[in-house]
């Protein structure tokens, strides 16, 4: 397309979309110590994940079988349950 504020005649470039990934893997994240789960938060959206947080192991059961995420960083020492406690049932579910 032609520049009608250039005198020369040249064309104007046209600007490039930015290209939107089709899909965004979900990360679950089981963590209880907050500092941890800010610092593993930022890092994930930083390399273009979605995140969603679970301070407790019954929190982040539920979230894994509403949620269906893509891969779930488990922290295997939580107050409420053991991390395989965790891991063995979200497998049978």
């Amino acid at each position: 397309m032609t520049d009608p504020m250039r005198r020369d005649g040249a064309t104007r470039a046209q600007p490039v979309p930015p290209v939107q990934p089709v899909h965004l893997p979900l990360v679950l994240l089981i963590e209880d110590e907050e500092p941890i789960r800010r610092f593993l938060r930022a890092t994930l959206e930083a390399n273009h994940f979605r995140v969603k947080e679970a301070g407790t192991a019954r929190e982040g059961m539920l979230l894994a079988v509403t949620t269906y995420p893509d891969v779930i960083l488990l922290d295997l020492g939580l107050p409420d349950a053991d991390g395989l406690h965790v891991t063995r049932t979200i497998r049978k579910e």
